[in-house]
């Protein structure tokens, strides 16, 4: 892609309590119990999406297709 934009941004869409993010989670980032009650990178990790981004990141770094 010419030009190269200086960031991308990655949009996530949650309908429902679960939690939706991309990285770890850590219990100790805040003292909000209740935001964990739904994090569910323990039953359901999400590490995939980060398999998977990592492709596309590549190849839009290195110009070439995926």
């Amino acid at each position: 892609m010419s030009p190269q934009p200086d960031f991308v941004q990655i949009l996530t869409w949650n309908v429902g309590p679960e939690s939706h993010y991309i990285g770890s989670i850590w219990a100790n980032q805040n003292n909000n119990t209740k935001q964990l009650k739904n994090a569910t990178s323990t039953r359901a990790p999400h590490a995939d999406i980060q398999r998977l981004l990592s492709i596309f990141i590549a190849g839009y770094a290195t110009e070439t297709a995926v």
